[in-house]
């Protein structure tokens, strides 16, 4: 359990890491932005008074666009930032 916390971790460290590099394309910036802003914006696809899915829907939804933005990063970039992490 505590390795598979630091995996995420250390992954969640390299996109903050990735993202802040210069050579980093305004594509994925935009998508961890959009991931920011549905983390912490009230409104979400399916309202969190809804039982088990109000909540299941940040667990997905953030997550599959942090995943997209690192996935179009550049590999020199995402490499850097891995090494730093």
């Amino acid at each position: 359990m505590i390795a598979q916390v630091r995996l995420v971790w250390r992954d969640a460290l390299a996109l903050v890491f990735a993202l802040s590099d210069r050579r980093t394309p305004a594509g994925p910036k935009i998508a961890a932005a959009i991931a920011l802003v549905y983390a912490v914006f009230p409104i979400d696809l399916l309202p969190d008074v809804v039982p088990l899915l109000g909540l299941s829907d940040d667990f997905l939804v953030v997550p599959t666009i942090l995943a997209l933005a690192a996935r179009t990063l550049p590999a020199p970039v995402l490499g850097d930032a891995q090494r730093k992490s």
